[in-house]
C-alpha cells in the first residue's frame, strides 16, 4: 500500500484520521468508527457477477438486518462488468441521505446515454 500524506488529509479532514496497521481510521462526532482499507486489485477473470451475486446473498443471509443497510448496482461496459455496494450501519444518522445517494449514483452510472 503506498501511503497518503497523512498531515495533508487532517488540515482538510473534518475529523482526525490516524493510520493503523494497513488502514486509515477515523471517529464520527456521533461516535461512528471508519476503517477504511486498500487492496491491490488482482484480476479475477470471468467471475466478477458470480462473486458479486455469492457476497449480496452471503449477506442478506448472514448480517444483522436491522443493523445495517446494504445496497447495490452493477453495469457492464463494453462486455466489462463493474458492481458496486455499500453498507451502511443503520444507526448511522445520515443512513437515509447516504443510501439515496447511492441509489441516485448508481442510476446515473447504470444508465447508458440517451436513456
Amino acid at each position: 500500500m503506498k501511503p497518503f500524506q497523512i498531515d495533508h488529509i487532517n488540515k482538510i479532514a473534518p475529523y482526525k484520521v490516524k493510520v493503523e496497521g494497513k488502514q486509515y481510521v477515523f471517529d464520527t462526532a456521533h461516535g461512528l468508527r471508519y476503517e477504511v482499507r486498500f487492496f491491490e486489485e488482482q484480476p479475477i477473470g470471468g467471475c466478477e457477477a458470480a462473486r458479486n451475486r455469492l457476497f449480496i446473498r452471503w449477506f442478506k443471509q448472514s448480517a444483522q438486518p436491522d443493523r445495517f443497510t446494504i445496497r447495490s448496482a452493477s453495469t457492464t461496459i463494453e462486455g466489462q462488468g463493474f458492481y458496486a455496494a455499500i453498507i451502511v450501519e443503520n444507526r448511522n444518522p445520515l443512513l437515509t441521505n447516504i443510501t439515496a445517494d447511492f441509489d441516485k449514483t448508481a442510476v446515473t452510472l447504470t444508465n447508458k446515454p440517451g436513456e
